[in-house]
């Protein structure tokens, strides 16, 4: 039963982590933060103003490794894709 338990654990953890993000969303609009939020993301600014938020995301970089971007964009810049 070990490994049908890894998968669950995995699972178990990336809903805390999403349920605590969606609490920090929602506790960072109900403050009159969605008009900051909204300014912020029009000026190009990081629009997550919470630091418990914060706390709980990847920066970009890691999220492209993970999701395979980085793979992606050396075979396009390999075949000439880019242009």
């Amino acid at each position: 039963y070990k490994i049908a338990l890894y998968p669950v654990t995995l699972l178990n953890a990336s809903i805390k982590v999403m349920e605590k993000a969606l609490v920090e969303l929602r506790n960072q609009t109900a403050g009159g933060a969605a008009t900051a939020t909204a300014n912020a993301t029009a000026s190009g600014v990081n629009a997550t103003p919470s630091s418990g938020l914060n706390e709980l995301l990847s920066d970009f970089e890691h999220v492209k490794d993970v999701v395979g971007f980085t793979e992606y964009y050396a075979e396009e810049a390999r075949y000439g894709g880019a242009n």
